[in-house]
């Protein structure tokens, strides 16, 4: 892009960063959809290959929004073993998904 001075003579303007809508950061926003929807399926993967009870109290808690109580009821357990459910589940799908580093 020419710009003018002062005196009316063109020159270039010279620019470091990409400014918006240029391809830089739609390549960046490109990038971080694909690595969003990459961690995306590591975290449903994960919920997956829980074990039914850890995959059920997880699925009721996150998708469904079900207070701890209400998860109880549902499935028919107390509250202590909703919450060990839990736990379980959550540790192991951010585990899974990279999110938690174990070692």
């Amino acid at each position: 892009m020419l710009y003018a001075d002062a005196n009316g003579t063109e020159e270039p303007e010279c620019r470091s960063e990409p400014q918006p809508g240029e391809n830089g950061e739609q390549r960046t926003s490109a990038e971080r959809q694909l690595l969003a929807r990459e961690q995306l399926e590591l975290v449903w993967g994960a919920v997956e290959r829980l074990p039914n009870q850890q995959r059920t109290v997880f699925l009721l808690r996150f998708v469904e929004e079900m207070s701890l109580d209400e998860i109880a009821t549902a499935i028919g357990v107390g509250i202590a073993s909703v919450k060990t459910h839990l736990r379980r589940a959550t540790l192991a799908v951010r585990q899974a998904a990279g999110l938690l580093n174990v070692g």
